[in-house]
C-alpha cells in the first residue's frame, strides 16, 4: 500500500521524489513481528518546487503542470497533458486541473477572513485604549477605571505608558 504526499513550495530550489518505509523498533518487551505483518505501507513524498530544472522527472513535471502552473488556463493545461503525456482529458482530470485554482481561492478567502477578524480585534483594542485615556484625562483615577471597567491595573499602566513615553 502506498501513501503519496505532494508537497508544494515556492522556495524549494530542487524538486524531489523520496520513498520511506516502516521499520520495527521494540519500545517495551522483546517481541519481534515478521516484516510481512507490518511492512505493508510505503510513503512516497513528492516535493514540487516552483522552479523547473532541466532533466526533471516526468512525474514532477506533470504534477507541476496539474497543480502549480496557475497562469495557464485549465484548457491549456489539459491540452499540454494530451500533447506531452498522451493523457486523454476526462471530467476527473478536468477537476484536478481546476483543483489548484480552488486551493488558491480558498486560501485567499481564509486570508481575507482572518484579516478582517484581526482588523476588528485591533480596532476594538484601539477604541478601548482611547476610552481609557479619555477617562484618565477627565480626572478619573486609575483605581476607579480598573474597578468599574474590570480592567487590570497593569493594563491601564501599560496604556498610560504608551500614551506618555518617558
Amino acid at each position: 500500500m502506498y501513501s503519496i504526499w505532494l508537497l508544494f513550495s515556492d522556495v524549494l530550489k530542487e524538486s524531489y521524489i523520496n520513498s520511506y518505509q516502516l521499520k520495527e523498533s521494540q519500545l517495551v518487551g522483546n517481541r519481534r513481528e515478521k516484516e510481512i505483518n507490518y511492512d505493508l505501507l510505503q510513503l512516497v513524498m513528492i516535493g514540487i518546487g516552483n522552479y523547473s530544472a532541466k532533466n526533471e522527472d516526468d512525474i514532477i513535471d506533470m504534477m507541476r503542470l496539474l497543480f502549480y502552473e496557475r497562469e495557464l488556463s485549465p484548457m491549456r493545461r489539459m491540452k499540454k497533458l494530451e500533447e506531452k503525456y498522451d493523457i486523454k482529458v476526462t471530467k476527473e482530470v478536468d477537476a484536478v486541473c481546476n483543483l489548484s485554482t480552488l486551493y488558491v481561492e480558498r486560501g485567499v478567502k481564509i486570508g481575507i477572513e482572518k484579516g478582517i477578524e484581526q482588523g476588528i480585534e485591533q480596532g476594538l483594542e484601539k477604541g478601548r485604549q482611547e476610552l481609557i485615556v479619555k477617562m484618565l484625562r477627565s480626572g478619573l483615577s486609575k483605581e476607579l477605571i480598573s474597578s468599574s471597567a474590570d480592567i487590570p491595573m497593569e493594563e491601564i499602566e501599560r496604556i498610560l505608558a504608551l500614551e506618555n513615553p518617558q
